[in-house]
């Protein structure tokens, strides 16, 4: 591939940065045949011809590819308190080996994928801008995005049993024009110079435009609230800071077809920062505990949600460090 990138400063408030590359592949799959496979099928009284499709793990292909892609940034700062930025972008992407050509169980996922021959690379258009301001007190952050897929790659339950063990239903790799939007408003305020208050709300929204339901595997909406008490002293005591988080995560009944919805959560994470010197030693400490009150929850993205198995528990980390020099 290739590359070309420029930045433009018209003047001291408005920057303006883009670039366009091109890039070219060949991919080139050897097939693979299980005859092991296929006799077991076989001996549990199934089809040849579906025997046949089960023990070819992976087919035999030969794929070019070639296409550009570019963007535009512009970064406008009218003043101290006020920052813009805007982004706008082609994007290409070539379906990899696995996509393409895969047939049999991610053991890491616990599901049988099955790749498709026919994928075309993915095109794209995306948009996202973000607004900064900030002050004494106060810094907040709007960030939306919005993308637009003619042909986006993803893999989609099928609701097919697969007769291989320990797998649950067929995963097929396929495309489809889809369209992904969402943003992100963070917030944060300072009462003091010791105190801080900050607030987070992520939320994301996708369509696969073929069938009208959401794309697979789509985060649910989550919203982050903290509490921060920090000193910044001198002498013996060079910093310490105390954290309370409360997390909040959305149910999530958007999904694809086939796909299971997954129950939100309420958690409380508390951690403790500390420098300090011993013996003439700089020494930081950092005490961590994620899940406070030990509340089960299941994580909608993690490859065990589908075995109904929830994330850790109450969990406390102790990270001493001791920099040298």
């Amino acid at each position: 591939g290739a590359w070309w990138m420029n930045e433009v400063v018209v003047s001291d408030r408005l920057t303006v940065t883009g670039g366009a590359r091109y890039d070219i592949g060949a991919l080139t799959v050897e097939g693979f045949h299980d005859p092991l496979l296929e006799e077991y099928l076989l001996s549990q009284q199934m089809d040849a011809g579906e025997a046949a499709r089960y023990a070819l793990r992976a087919e035999e292909l030969q794929r070019r590819f070639g296409d550009w892609s570019g963007a535009m940034g512009v970064v406008y700062i009218p003043s101290l308190k006020h920052t813009f930025r805007m982004h706008v972008g082609k994007s290409y992407r070539y379906p990899t080996a696995g996509e393409l050509a895969a047939n049999g169980v991610h053991h890491g996922a616990f599901r049988h994928e099955q790749g498709n021959s026919t994928l075309t690379p993915e095109r794209g258009i995306q948009w996202d801008g973000a607004y900064r301001y900030r002050d004494d007190r106060w810094e907040v952050l709007v960030s939306p995005f919005l993308s637009y897929f003619g042909n986006y790659i993803f893999l989609e339950p099928s609701g097919e049993w697969s007769l291989l063990p320990h797998t649950g239903q067929l995963y097929r790799y396929r495309q489809s024009k889809a369209v992904t939007g969402g943003g992100e408003l963070k917030a944060t305020f300072r009462f003091t110079d010791h105190w801080q208050l900050g607030g987070d709300l992520e939320m994301v929204r996708n369509q696969n435009l073929s069938d009208r339901f959401a794309l697979p595997f789509s985060p649910p909406d989550m919203a982050t609230g903290e509490l921060i008490y920090m000193d910044r002293g001198a002498g013996m005591l060079a910093q310490y800071r105390l954290r309370l988080e409360f997390r909040q995560i959305f149910d999530q009944r958007r999904v694809a077809k086939n796909e299971e919805p997954t129950p939100g959560a309420s958690l409380w994470n508390l951690s403790a920062h500390l420098q300090w010197r011993f013996g003439g030693q700089r020494v930081i400490t950092d005490l961590q505990v994620q899940n406070l009150f030990n509340t089960p929850y299941l994580n909608h993205l993690s490859f065990y949600r589908r075995l109904n198995i929830p994330e850790p528990g109450r969990n406390m980390q102790l990270i001493v460090r001791v920099p040298i020099g």
